[in-house]
């Protein structure tokens, strides 16, 4: 059984719910998710119910509620790898070696699988 819950966005669309999932993936913890949909019209209604500040992630532990990706760990710089990536950013040896590190990791590799099979939605895509 699952110790932690993580309630997030869309992973293809929400790098603060990156954040906390990639740190629990690096932490090797067991959780489980339940995805708010993006673009959906019980978005707000959905998030009112899961989280007390009407944001993504939330993660749950007992009785302790952690509305904050800082809060709940901070994987910073993950979503910039991926939108340098996605873009073709050139960049230095060294800024290349740590690009490089974030992306090869399992853990991103998992995210990166799990975002591309969710669907798309036209107006986030501009």
């Amino acid at each position: 059984m699952a110790i932690y819950r993580l309630i997030l966005g869309n992973k293809n669309y929400s790098s603060w719910s990156l954040r906390a999932w990639l740190m629990l993936k690096f932490a090797g913890a067991e959780f489980t998710e339940t995805t708010v949909l993006f673009g959906r019209p019980d978005m707000k209604e959905n998030l009112r119910h899961l989280s007390p500040t009407g944001l993504v992630p939330v993660l749950e532990h007992g009785g302790l509620v952690i509305p904050d990706s800082i809060a709940i760990a901070d994987a910073m710089y993950a979503p910039v790898v991926a939108r340098f990536h996605t873009y073709g950013v050139v960049v230095d040896a060294t800024a290349r070696a740590y690009m490089d590190a974030v992306w090869n990791h399992p853990a991103m590799a998992e995210a990166w699988a799990l975002a591309a099979e969710e669907p798309r939605i036209p107006e986030y895509e501009r």
